[in-house]
């Protein structure tokens, strides 16, 4: 096997008690201590055991005759290290040192010789033995000195008792140490985090939420919140919604009268709030002086939505949703509790211009529920197998042959023109393939209708199947007991008859007379869609 070595020397040479013949002074070791490490030619460490080692100095590094041989030394070797003192064998004389110079060879078994590395400069402490160039014939001792000569060395009889033993025991004035200090027990730590305590767990029914103040486990029913159901599914379901009902528009207010004006909803029964806002457009000669007032179902006490803290001629913002109303808290009022009932909203403009009317406004409100009995798919539906139902799947208790078509509209129309007849609703159209020529189709229009004016049936509409008109219904037909009608309301009808294949289905309006006919006020319900239905 191919060996090298890397010899390392002590940084001072160990007294072994071998005495040389020097001129001066005490006696000089005459070994000193290498260490090293054997490793194989791969680089690892030579295998643990006994191995037979020649020692050999020289004055240069390749070449030359031996200074100073120590051979036949066995060693032992445990991971690859070894120790050894030079000269235990063959003295190290200063004579060798001589030279100044000195390499070290080192021969394992009967393998060449390692290339040779340098002495360094401590084992040279040999040679200083001599003390070359001085030979001392009356040396002088400490009593011969002057006492101004003394005085300036520390005495050994003045120095502290540490300075001679070392101990830790013999400072003075120690600091005084923490207990941990002293035992290294974990216990007398001070300030230490609270462990979690493990080897418990939370129970049937209940999930880890995390660790409480003392390590112990802090559990929770394993639920989701009630609005979880958008964040679960990406956003592409949710049972979040929201419900709008509007007041009147354009209406008038009276310049520089304190009590102001005041209009009123009736808000449906739509579930338990989670969100409320008011949204209020209006124009007025200077919105500084103006404040408007919320009052909720049998409150006498209003909310502030405004009060003139804005210039300009219009004020367009949705109050509790992007814009923080004055005085009140209507999520705190509201939240988790039904708003169904009367509302009511004054707008006020005490300052006199010299009007008698100083700009108009319009307004809605708006809660937002969840439901825990519906919910809507914001996305398209696609089934790779079957759909089983238990039972038979039906809309308004009529069997579903299963193609529906459903269109969501978002414009405001207006149709002021009495004199054009029938015309049809912009976006309110569906081109509809019927499967079966014995099914009927059902049509559905759900949208915020009004007529202004009392009149209540000069505004009118209709379902038109292929240019046949099918079914018409009349601002009348909705029972509202108010001077300006504005209703969300849903129509439908029945069409037997179709053959299977296309059909085009349309909304129209007509205007007999009424100032305007109005459609789409509210965005967030308005749709038509059509379905088969068993025969």
């Amino acid at each position: 096997m191919r060996w090298t070595a890397r010899t390392l020397l002590a940084l001072a040479v160990t007294m072994l008690g071998a005495a040389l013949p020097l001129t001066a002074g005490a006696a000089v070791p005459s070994t000193m201590d290498a260490v090293g490490s054997l490793t194989t030619g791969l680089g690892t460490p030579a295998a643990d055991g006994t191995y037979t080692v020649n020692f050999t100095l020289y004055a240069q590094q390749a070449g030359g005759s031996a200074l100073w041989y120590e051979g036949g030394v066995v060693l032992a070797v445990k991971n690859g290290v070894f120790s050894y003192a030079l000269g235990s064998k063959t003295p190290l004389t200063p004579t060798v040192l001589a030279t100044g110079n000195a390499w070290l060879g080192v021969q394992v078994g009967t393998e060449p010789e390692l290339p040779r590395r340098p002495l360094l400069a401590t084992p040279y402490a040999l040679r200083a033995g001599v003390a070359e160039g001085l030979d001392c014939s009356g040396c002088l001792g400490v009593a011969a000195l002057g006492t101004e000569v003394q005085n300036t060395f520390a005495k050994k009889a003045d120095l502290p008792a540490v300075a001679t033993s070392g101990s830790y025991k013999d400072l003075k004035d120690t600091p005084k140490l923490a207990d941990v200090a002293l035992s290294g027990a974990y216990g007398d730590l001070v300030g230490v985090p609270v462990q979690p305590k493990l080897g418990t767990t939370c129970g049937t029914g209940l999930v880890l939420r995390g660790f409480k103040a003392d390590g112990s486990l802090d559990c929770a029913v394993a639920s989701l919140p009630v609005d979880g159901l958008v964040a679960v599914s990406n956003g592409l379901l949710t049972n979040q919604f929201v419900n709008t009902t509007a007041g009147k528009n354009n209406v008038a207010i009276p310049d520089g009268i304190g009590a102001g004006v005041t209009d009123t909803i009736s808000f449906p029964d739509v579930g338990l709030a989670q969100k409320i806002w008011v949204q209020v457009d209006l124009t007025n000669s200077n919105v500084a002086n103006l404040s408007i007032e919320l009052f909720g179902p049998s409150q006498t006490t209003p909310y502030v939505l405004y009060k003139g803290t804005k210039t300009g001629t219009a004020l367009s913002a949705k109050f509790n949703l992007d814009t923080p109303i004055a005085t009140g808290d209507l999520d705190a009022d509201w939240s988790g509790k039904k708003p169904n009932g009367v509302w009511s909203i004054v707008v006020k403009d005490p300052k006199a211009d010299g009007l008698t009317n100083d700009g108009k406004f319009g307004w809605s409100l708006s809660v937002q529920t969840v439901s825990s009995v519906k919910l809507e798919a914001t996305g398209n539906v696609i089934m790779d197998k079957d759909l089983d139902v238990a039972g038979a799947l039906r809309q308004g208790g009529q069997p579903l042959v299963g193609n529906f078509k459903y269109v969501k509209f978002v414009n405001d129309y207006r149709n002021s023109n009495p004199a054009a007849g029938w015309v049809d609703v912009p976006q309110r159209t569906i081109t509809y393939s019927k499967l079966r020529a014995d099914s009927v189709l059902r049509v559905n229009y759900q949208d915020t209708l009004g007529t202004l004016g009392t009149n209540y049936a000069q505004c009118m509409w209709r379902f038109v199947v292929d240019g046949s008109a099918v079914g018409s219904f009349s601002a009348a037909d909705i029972t509202y007991g108010a001077a300006w009608r504005m209703q969300s309301a849903l129509n439908s009808t029945l069409v037997p008859g179709l053959s299977a294949g296309s059909h085009t289905i349309k909304v129209q309006s007509l205007n007999q007379g009424a100032s305007e006919c109005l459609m789409g006020w509210n965005t967030g319900i308005t749709y038509l869609s059509v379905e088969e239905v068993g025969p």
